[in-house]
């Protein structure tokens, strides 16, 4: 049982990694588009909307990240409860 959940959390932290790899890609990407205007600086209106959007997809990218690392815990942990709650037939 300790080596399914060794197994279980490695499976875990190799799947955070490759969503945190693809989250630190679109952060850069969207903080680099905020910051590139193409005829000088915007208004302040325009400036909040691109900064506000790039927070929000961060943010996103965060709780990606969470849930890509709960998902092979939690498919473990649901499997090992069905298996352990049958009922054993004599």
């Amino acid at each position: 049982m300790s080596s399914e959940k060794v197994a279980a959390f490695g499976e875990s932290w190799n799947q955070m990694a490759v969503q945190m790899f693809k989250a630190n890609q679109q952060m850069a990407q969207a903080w680099a588009s905020a910051w590139s205007f193409p005829l000088g600086m915007p208004s302040s209106a325009v400036a909040r909307k691109s900064f506000s959007r790039a927070a929000a997809q961060m943010q996103g990218a965060t709780l990606r990240v969470l849930a890509s690392g709960l998902g092979p815990v939690h498919r473990r942990a649901t499997a090992n409860a069905k298996r352990l709650g049958r009922v054993k037939r004599k």
